[in-house]
């Protein structure tokens, strides 16, 4: 090969060589993807991003998270209840309180089935926040009644369970910041009360 083509060839080669990423190089890590918003927790400072956690806490199967929902602080004068539908007003009213979602979400999220159960739960109508107190209106809120459905994925069944709830919340008296979710109000549709949340949690009480 005569002389100039060697310096040509040598050239090309050390320029692909200069271009080329090293294999073996530190990979810079890539960012987080942004639309996987399932995975975010943000802290509760609107009604709305507490009812967003709460969602993905179920979905998420995260005890942690569904946990800091719920009003828990003994110096309040408030309490969390839930207010059963009236089907099981005889066995549940005045008698859930927070200890009782502690151990009700404990049963759920857990099986001796790997992977299993699948959450998927999700509004089937807009929720819609009202002040509780027109006077004081940044201090506590309620939704609107809205239709949900959680499914209840194993690796043999599927549940719905289905009905509608209300949800009353007010500002953490530790954090003024943050909002807490203080009753709960279920309510079975199209007369079925077995598939209401509320028939739900007495099975896994």
């Amino acid at each position: 090969m005569p002389e100039k083509y060697k310096i040509i060839a040598g050239l090309i080669f050390l320029q692909t060589m200069i271009s080329c990423t090293n294999p073996f190089a530190t990979r810079t890590p890539e960012k987080p993807d942004n639309n996987d918003q399932i995975s975010v927790f943000e802290p509760a400072v609107t009604p709305r991003i507490l009812m967003t956690n709460f969602s993905r806490a179920i979905e998420q199967k995260n005890l942690q998270e569904y946990l800091a929902v719920f009003q828990n602080d003994e110096s309040s004068p408030i309490s969390y209840s839930f207010e059963p539908d009236e089907n099981y007003s005889e066995l549940l009213t005045n008698s859930w309180k927070y200890e009782d979602e502690l151990s009700y979400f404990s049963k759920l999220s857990q099986s001796d089935r790997f992977g299993y159960p699948l959450l998927r739960f999700h509004f089937l109508d807009s929720l819609v926040y009202s002040p509780l107190n027109p006077a004081a209106a940044d201090d506590s809120a309620e939704t609107n009644f809205v239709r949900y459905e959680l499914k209840i994925e194993m690796s043999d069944s599927v549940r719905f369970v289905t009905g509608q709830s209300r949800f009353k919340l007010l500002k953490d008296n530790q954090n003024l910041e943050l909002w807490l979710l203080y009753l709960w109000q279920d309510r079975a549709i199209n007369g079925e009360p077995h598939k209401s949340w509320t028939a739900h949690k007495y099975e896994l009480r």
